[in-house]
C-alpha cells in the first residue's frame, strides 16, 4: 500500500495489518524522516512478532522536497532495541539488503533494518493516481483475500 508523502504513517498501517494477520510476515518500508516524525509508534509496532520494519535512511525527507533530517545522528537500532524489536541491523552495502531481508523472513520475531543510503530519489517515483477512497477499497479487498 503506497503512502508516499504519508509522513510517518506507513509503520502504523503495517502494524494494523500485522495485528490482523498474525500468521503472515508483513514488511513495512519506511523513511528516516517519516519515522522521526512519529518515533513513539515504534513502541507499538515492535509488539508485532510478524513485522519486518525497513528504514531507508537517506538523512532527508527526500520524496517530499529533500529537507534534511537528523537521520545521520540517530541510532535507530538502539531505539528499536529499547522499544522491543528483536532483530536489529544496519545495512550499508547494497548486496546485503536481500540477504538480510531473507534472514528476517525466517525469524520468528520482528525485525528492524536500517538501510543507510545517499539522498536522491528516483526521478520516476510515482504518486498514487486513484483517489484515496478507491485506493483504500482496493487495499481492503486485497487484504481480505
Amino acid at each position: 500500500f503506497l503512502t508516499i508523502g504519508g509522513m510517518g504513517h506507513a509503520n502504523q498501517i503495517a502494524t494494523g495489518i500485522a495485528l490482523m494477520k498474525p500468521n503472515k510476515k508483513i514488511i513495512c518500508i519506511d523513511g528516516d524522516g517519516a519515522l522521526l516524525m512519529h518515533m513513539g509508534s515504534m513502541a507499538i509496532s515492535s509488539q508485532c512478532k510478524n513485522l519486518i520494519h525497513i528504514i531507508i535512511n537517506n538523512k532527508s525527507h527526500d520524496s517530499v522536497g529533500g529537507q534534511p533530517t537528523r537521520g545521520e545522528f540517530i541510532d535507530f537500532t538502539k531505539i528499536s532495541k529499547a522499544c522491543g524489536y528483536k532483530y536489529n541491523k544496519v545495512i550499508k552495502v547494497k548486496k546485503n539488503i536481500k540477504i538480510e531481508i531473507r534472514k528476517a523472513l525466517k525469524k520468528k520475531n520482528n525485525s528492524l533494518m536500517v538501510i543507510s543510503c545517499e539522498k536522491g530519489y528516483r526521478k520516476n517515483l510515482g504518486r498514487p493516481k486513484e483517489n484515496l477512497q478507491i485506493r483504500k477499497n482496493m487495499f481492503i479487498k486485497y487484504l481480505n483475500k
